[in-house]
């Protein structure tokens, strides 16, 4: 890696080193074009070596620079540099932030008080909802990565894993998603990430500040990336209100559409938590279904009328987020100036624009100071203060991932657990050991069975690996026809088969039942295209007749590898070779009445797999500047180097030759598929020397 005192780009100087990881170094160091302290992220030099690394790094820094938020730490500028020694060296400037990471607060002082606790919360809420704003999500949201300052302002630090929506990204298939104490359920699971798995692992780290424990441990990554997708969180002490206890529960939902709909939304619950508000309000902060594009979060908060707030991003100090009345008024308390730190949050100032007493700019006389919780409720024991360090925008700290194949990795055991919270099970106490968990199935995908006759569902189902429940309406007579009116979990929900899906049926409608004696039909429309190698899967919709089908396949041959069910009508498989197929299908209801309908379904070849580009093997270059063109060849073979030689316009053979530059300079570490180029000149040759005579007498 690089050394102290180097310089890149010949402005940044490295300080002094102050973090390592995974993918590199954080240095405090110099700008000294602008004479200011900055905080550089250097990259492990074999990060450089893959092309493709670069782009994503480079994508997601000029990401972060779209950014313009006082939570969210500044990017000044990215580059590549040569560094002796270490090859080239990509690196990342940051503004640099005095600050204490908000573990190592916690670390010191156990648990947080509620109101306190709640002030920090707004604060990163605010700035995740500037990061989701730019389609960045930042999937590691962790103490260790929010920085407070002395004056009570946090900032979101380590864009490290962040997933821009952007063409480059920094976050491929197979690369970190997060650290495993605040990863989000659909995180361990593999399922694409949203903004919603911030907001958990925010909700996690509020827990935290309250408890002084984090929600869920284990001895492995994977035990406790598990709990998060199993388990429900232990209850937060008796001292938290329960307005806050309903924020962090909502915030920890196991199902992302139960969590709060935005970074903002959460909040401004965290503000309104800070006013004393009950349960219920924080509750009712509900999606309103509203249409809008993706960026607009589509609810209004039950305080709307008195905030202004509508789900909207409104800029810090904006007049939406006046309150009528100030934060001491409403609560009726003033708490002192913290002794420990010193400073005292500001909500109005330092919480993404909320301002107080009604008036622009105002500062609420009550301001919620960082203070530990007195009554040992935390987990944490409090301890013997350390030294803050000049902490920086991007914590290079290693922690363990949080990585989406968790469930392969264990065979399935993510899947055992429903996510919905009402049938969770109760955690075990303290006093009760934890029964063993048993290896589960792997979930299924729960196919849409809605206006399906109860036969023809149960059939569906059964194909996917699921069983059911039938539960008829009240008074439906089941000799008559139905329909599916009502199904349980919904479509598409990942389901354990070992639980039953639940199907209501209820009597046909009189247009049905009267079309039911009409003859089948088919009419549907072109079958999506295939993949040689892939899986298909089509479900062939049949109108009229009566129930049970049976299908068949009345002329021409399906592709190789596809095969028809002749129950359902559902063509399955994988394909084995790309092609034009064209076949018959024919489907008899069960008074023999037949319908047919001819199929042109296209199957592409496969994709060819992009090769593996040979690893890239760097030599380090020997200075040659001086040497003759023969002894500069020679030293750059010996060093397994190639090389190119240019001769200047003016040179002349009858002189002696010799090499006056060398691209690149001695000791870079060069790909050895590369040649290094020489310049030769000539000189003239220096006398020979001759002996003296030997004087004679």
């Amino acid at each position: 890696m690089v050394a102290q005192g180097t310089t890149l780009a010949a402005r940044y100087r490295l300080d002094t080193r102050i973090g390592a990881g995974g993918m590199g170094e954080v240095w405090r160091g110099e700008d000294i074009v602008l004479a200011r302290t900055v905080a550089v992220k250097v990259l492990l030099p074999g990060r450089t070596d893959d092309p493709g690394f670069l782009v994503r790094f480079q994508g997601e820094a000029r990401a972060m620079a779209t950014i313009n938020h006082p939570g969210v730490v500044d990017v000044y500028d990215y580059g590549i540099h040569e560094v002796p020694g270490a090859g080239a060296t990509a690196y990342l400037v940051m503004k640099f932030v005095d600050g204490e990471p908000l573990d190592r607060l916690l670390g010191r002082l156990g648990s947080i008080a509620p109101a306190a606790a709640m002030d920090l919360i707004a604060q990163a809420a605010s700035a995740m909802q500037a990061v989701h704003d730019q389609g960045i999500v930042h999937r590691d949201i962790k103490p260790g990565n929010l920085l407070v300052r002395s004056d009570g302002t946090l900032v979101l630090t380590d864009f490290g894993i962040a997933r821009s929506d952007a063409a480059s990204r920094l976050t491929d298939a197979g690369m970190v998603l997060g650290t495993a104490a605040y990863c989000a359920p659909e995180q361990a699971e593999g399922a694409p990430v949203t903004p919603a798995v911030d907001i958990y692992a925010l909700g996690v780290v509020a827990y935290e500040c309250l408890a002084g424990r984090r929600p869920f441990e284990g001895d492995t990554p994977v035990t406790v990336a598990l709990k998060h997708i199993r388990e429900m969180p232990p209850p937060l002490p008796q001292h938290v209100p329960p307005a806050i206890r309903a924020l962090v529960e909502r915030s920890l939902a196991k199902d992302p559409a139960r969590r709060f709909p935005s970074a903002m939304a959460m909040s401004a619950a965290a503000r309104q938590s800070i006013l004393g508000l009950g349960p219920e309000e924080v509750s009712d902060l509900q999606p309103s279904h509203q249409a809008g594009g993706a960026r607009e979060t589509g609810w209004q908060s039950a305080q709307s009328v008195q905030t202004g707030w509508q789900g909207q991003t409104v800029a810090a100090g904006a007049p939406g987020w006046q309150e009528q009345a100030s934060a001491s008024a409403q609560t009726g308390w003033q708490p002192p100036p913290n002794a420990q730190t010193g400073w005292q949050g500001s909500v109005a100032a330092q919480t993404g624009g909320w301002q107080g007493a009604g008036t622009s700019g105002a500062t609420p006389s009550a301001v919620p100071a960082i203070e530990p919780v007195s009554n040992g409720q935390g987990r944490r024991a409090a301890k013997k203060p350390r030294s803050k360090g000049m902490l920086v925008a991007m914590s290079a700290t290693a922690g363990v991932v949080c990585v989406g194949l968790v469930a392969l990795a264990i065979n399935g055991l993510a899947s055992a657990a429903p996510k919905d919270p009402q049938t969770m099970p109760a955690p075990p106490s303290a006093s009760q050991p934890s029964k063993p968990t048993q290896t589960q199935a792997a979930k299924k995908t729960v196919p849409y069975v809605m206006g399906l006759s109860p036969e023809r569902a149960q059939m569906l189902l059964k194909e996917e690996g699921l069983r059911a429940t039938v539960i008829p309406s009240a008074g439906v007579d089941m000799s008559q026809c139905t329909k599916v009116v009502r199904q349980n979990p919904e479509a598409k929900t990942q389901w354990d088969p070992k639980r039953k899906v639940q199907i209501v049926v209820d009597a046909c409608p009189p247009q049905e039942t009267a079309a039911a004696a009409l003859p089948p039909s088919l009419d549907f429309p072109a079958p999506p295209a295939g993949k040689a190698g892939e899986r298909y899967r089509l479900s062939l919709a049949v109108d009229g007749g009566v129930e049970p089908y049976a299908w068949s396949l009345a002329s021409g041959s399906l592709p190789q590898g596809i095969t028809l069910n002749l129950s359902t009508g559902m063509l399955s498989g994988t394909p084995l070779k790309a092609g034009i197929y064209s076949f018959t299908v024919m489907v008899t209801d069960n008074e023999n009445a037949s319908a047919t309908q001819a199929v042109r379904l296209i199957i592409s070849p496969k994709p060819t797999p992009t090769p593996t580009p040979a690893p890239v093997v760097k030599k380090k270059v020997p200075d040659v500047v001086g040497q003759t063109p023969d002894a500069a060849k020679a030293m750059l073979a010996k060093a397994g180097l190639k090389v190119t030689v240019s001769e200047s316009s003016d040179i002349d053979h009858s002189q002696c030759l010799t090499v006056a530059q060398q691209d690149p300079g001695a000791n870079v570490m060069w790909d050895s598929k590369k040649p290094v180029d020489i310049t030769v000149i000539s000189k003239p040759c220096p006398p020979s020397a001759t002996p003296t005579p030997t004087p004679t007498s």
